[in-house]
């Protein structure tokens, strides 16, 4: 269930910035902006988070895999994909040198919080987590 939450959560994290009407308000924000700069500014908001979005969807499916062939490191690999998804999902801010709109930043934090219930239900062997055919300690 956690596994199918988190790959719901990151489709629609990646789906928004793509039909949102970013270029709007970068042109209610920015009017001296011309079209082009427009353009280029609303490219540099959206990549990241269709980018890592789909990078997310690769692993959420990765791991729903994993889980239901039963490997006994399931728990490890979770973990660490969730470590290493909560540093990446903080990172846009730093390495774009802009500050992502509010909204993207928290859709790219929801699939963190399904990640956190996997994890959890991974390692105290919570039913809910055996349900998504996860494996039991």
């Amino acid at each position: 269930m956690f596994v199918r939450l988190g790959l719901l959560l990151t489709l629609i994290g990646t789906l928004v910035p793509l039909l949102d009407a970013l270029a709007d308000r970068i042109r209610a924000a920015y009017p001296a902006f011309t079209a082009e700069e427009g353009r280029r500014e609303k490219s540099a908001i959206v990549i990241y988070p269709v980018t890592m979005g789909v990078v997310a969807i690769v692993v959420w499916s990765w791991t729903a895999r994993f889980f239901e062939t039963g490997r006994s490191r399931a728990r490890v690999a979770a973990t660490v994909v969730f470590l290493v998804a909560g540093v990446v999902s903080r990172l846009p801010p730093v390495v774009a040198g802009r500050e992502m709109p509010t909204a993207y930043g928290a859709l790219t934090l929801l699939p963190c919080v399904a990640g956190a219930a996997v994890v959890l239900a991974l390692w105290t062997g919570d039913p809910a987590g055996r349900s998504t055919g996860m494996p039991s300690r």
